[in-house]
């Protein structure tokens, strides 16, 4: 029996339609992810540059006279605390929230924090991310690694035949092996959490 025979095939076509034509966009724009990219670098450069600017000021060393001048000023600025020590713990803090967020944002996008040399980004993990959550909610079964038997037995698991026909859907040149191996990155991403540490 071919794809679409059974009651569960037509319900996951049916949910999964909205994400395609998401995923298709997207697919469609060649800078999205570059975008995504110079935005998480742009976050940890920040991130970075505040924490050594957080050092110098605890570093600087002011005078009684210039101190004093400085606490006056942020006292009338209640957003960066009443004195130096208040400013210097709000600045390591946004610090903290530029590497959070761009942790973040690598962890929803499945665009890596770093690129390590040789390994070329991976596409689609992101969506087939999506699209296994989707698998596991409406079949009400796990995604099974699809390795498990796809190469000896020449036959794909139920679940990484769904991610295919989609993939087939979102990128006409997509194939089997991209899918094996956007499921198998895409389970290596499922591992990872969210920071939420920092509080404003």
């Amino acid at each position: 029996m071919g794809w679409g025979s059974s009651a569960l095939d037509k319900q996951l076509d049916k949910e999964a339609a909205p994400l395609i034509a998401i995923y298709k966009a997207r697919a469609s724009d060649p800078n999205y992810y570059k975008r995504v990219r110079v935005c998480i670098d742009a976050l940890k450069n920040a991130s970075t540059a505040i924490a050594t600017a957080g050092e110098h000021l605890g570093g600087c060393l002011l005078d009684d006279e210039h101190a004093s001048e400085v606490n006056s000023m942020l006292a009338q600025l209640s957003e960066f605390g009443a004195n130096i020590d208040d400013a210097l713990k709000r600045l390591f803090a946004y610090g903290d929230f530029c590497g959070d967020l761009a942790w973040n944002i690598s962890l929803c996008t499945a665009v890596p924090e770093e690129i390590k040399p040789g390994r070329p980004r991976v596409n689609f993990v992101s969506e087939v991310r999506a699209l296994m959550k989707l698998y596991e909610k409406v079949s009400g079964k796990p995604v099974v690694s699809p390795k498990d038997n796809t190469w000896t037995t020449g036959k794909l698991q139920h679940s990484t035949q769904f991610i295919d026909r989609c993939l087939r859907k979102i990128n006409p040149k997509a194939t089997t092996a991209m899918a094996v191996t956007c499921i198998e990155n895409a389970q290596e991403w499922a591992g990872k959490t969210y920071r939420l540490g920092w509080e404003k």
